[in-house]
């Protein structure tokens, strides 16, 4: 069954970096709000303040003259406020008027329409006063200069939003390179076979508790995984002799020739059985001994493969003629290798083996060796039934038995396993694809 995956790093990568886009857009957000109501808060203050303290000295003195100086005095306490003054009397006609004409004048009901200015700026407030006297002191200020304060934060926080998200990304990155790298390294060990994953001074006490749980659980199954190598092997030895001991035997009743028909025939048959078992015994060896794991280390040596093939295929041979199958070998160019010798002979003769154990009778079985200047090329063709698309990746997997092999005799469903285990530690590959010739077509490709 197979289960959706996701990536520790870019996981971590997003986190930070939203957490951090996220703080400095609330934290800017925040800011800007309060720097703004506080400047709304300033100007409102600053009105009132102006308009009362314009009352407190011109009610001393209720001339347009002292009107006009307290105007003056009381603006250029704010040089930075440009500030516009308006004195109605209590018939609301104006008595007085003072301040820069660079101050734009809204709707302000208090004042005739003839005083407004269209398209006023949203900086633009005012406050209206009454008098004791019964008139009225309207004071307007462009604040723009106090709002561009808070436009400028508003921007300086976008900014520093970025770069949070800049530092963000940097910062989880960082993060994530450390973890994912201290896991990579954790699971290369592992992958290695090595039981100590990493010394404890080496990671945090969290990781080091699931790594400690893992030494032990991977040591354990090393274990059993060892104990049942050497029983298999044990086992498989063990049998050996008997079944060498009785392939000899039948061989020598059959050297007999006034052995009957139907006797001969029952020992022939005996003798493929102990063959096959023979094989199967010889193949469960090499599993227990590591061969059908592909990290194994290789121990190479130089060697040509077609005159290895000479005698090793002797077997194979003596298979085919009592099928009548013709087993025939082409060779192209140099077919020296630097590999394991034993473990390639052995996948070609699993691969012999397997294409005439598969193929009728009174057909042909090619084996076909080329040497290219960057490969050494091993195809094996057979006139058999094929292998289905749907079992052409299992059939490689130990102990599996294609739909055709069911119920037949020949094969235990490890030489094929041992054949391809043997192209993936010269970091080759085996494949298997449809036949010229109707049958199945196996092709090893060992790079040089």
């Amino acid at each position: 069954m197979s289960h959706a995956t996701w990536s520790l790093r870019k996981r971590l990568r997003l986190w930070f970096a939203l957490s951090t886009f996220t703080l400095a857009a609330i934290m800017g957000g925040i800011g800007a709000w309060y720097l703004q109501n506080s400047v709304e808060r300033e100007v409102r203050a600053l009105l009132l303040e102006e308009t009362e303290e314009f009352e407190a000295l011109f009610l001393s003195d209720p001339t347009p003259k002292n009107a006009k100086r307290i105007a003056m005095i009381l603006s250029e306490h704010h040089p930075g406020v440009p500030m516009r003054w308006w004195m109605l009397d209590h018939s609301g006609a104006i008595s007085f008027r003072f301040g820069t004409d660079d101050v734009g004048v809204p709707p302000i009901p208090h004042l005739p329409q003839s005083e407004w200015t269209q398209n006023c700026p949203d900086s633009i407030q005012w406050r209206g006063r009454s008098l004791t006297n019964g008139g009225e002191i309207i004071l307007a200020l462009d604040a723009a200069g106090l709002f561009a304060h808070a436009a400028n934060y508003r921007v300086m926080a976008w900014l520093v939003t970025a770069l949070a998200l800049g530092a963000g990304l940097l910062l989880g990155e960082f993060v994530s390179g450390k973890i994912t790298n201290m896991f990579d390294s954790i699971a290369l060990k592992v992958q290695s076979g090595h039981q100590a994953t990493s010394r404890a001074t080496e990671l945090p006490n969290e990781v080091a508790i699931i790594t400690d749980t893992l030494r032990k659980r991977l040591a354990a199954i090393q274990n059993a995984e060892r104990r049942h190598r050497m029983m298999i092997a044990g086992l498989a030895h063990e049998m050996g002799h008997p079944v060498q001991n009785m392939l000899s035997e039948t061989d020598l009743l059959l050297l007999d020739k006034a052995l009957a028909s139907q006797h001969r025939a029952t020992l022939d048959t005996h003798r493929e059985d102990l063959r096959g078992l023979g094989t199967a015994l010889r193949d469960l060896v090499s599993l227990c001994s590591g061969e059908i794991d592909a990290h194994t280390p290789v121990q190479k040596e130089d060697f040509d493969l077609a005159l290895s093939l000479i005698d090793r295929l002797a077997g194979e041979r003596r298979a085919a003629e009592r099928k009548q199958i013709h087993l025939s070998t082409t060779q192209l160019g140099d077919l020296r290798y630097f590999g394991d010798k034993e473990a390639i002979l052995r996948a070609i003769r699993n691969l012999v083996a397997n294409a005439i154990a598969h193929s009728p009778e009174r057909t042909t079985v090619s084996l076909h060796l080329e040497g290219a200047k960057d490969a050494l090329l091993i195809r094996v063709d057979d006139e058999g039934p094929g292998v289905p698309d749907n079992e052409r990746e299992a059939i490689f997997e130990p102990l599996f038995r294609g739909t055709h092999a069911r119920g037949k005799r020949p094969g235990y469903g490890l030489g094929l396993a041992l054949s391809q285990a043997a192209a993936m530690r010269h970091k080759g590959e085996l494949t298997v694809t449809d036949g010229t010739r109707g049958g199945a077509s196996f092709r090893m490709v060992l790079p040089r």
